[in-house]
């Protein structure tokens, strides 16, 4: 994370990480490229970064680490984070939530095996 994530500030003051018994760390990193390369050596368990980071280090081999990764994106968490910011946030500006409407275009691109398992 390059600052606190707001998303685990607000499921951990509503007790969301306690009740599933997760003991959640949050570990600074430097750069996308420090996160990715820490997921991949087995120093995180999990990261929370942005889809664009995701695709490129699972599929653009000239990333900044030089290589590709089988990452996987977890489509009910993302459900879970438009679900968080419609309950506890205002509407966009200017119309819908982008994010919630970009989740059924990735629902036809991705084989639910995948997602199964994850």
């Amino acid at each position: 994370m390059f600052s606190p994530s707001v998303l685990a500030r607000v499921v951990r003051r509503l007790g969301l990480f306690a009740d599933q018994g997760l003991d959640i760390v949050e570990q600074p990193v430097a750069s996308s490229s420090a996160q990715f390369r820490a997921l991949l050596d087995g120093d995180l368990d999990m990261a929370l970064t942005s889809p664009d980071n995701v695709l490129a280090y699972r599929s653009a081999p000239d990333n900044p680490l030089g290589e590709t990764a089988d990452l996987r994106t977890d489509l009910d968490a993302m459900r879970t984070v438009v679900q968080l910011r419609r309950k506890y946030t205002s509407p966009p500006i200017g119309g819908p939530d982008p994010l919630a409407s970009a989740l059924d275009p990735l629902d036809k691109l991705i084989d639910p095996r995948m997602t199964e398992a994850a």
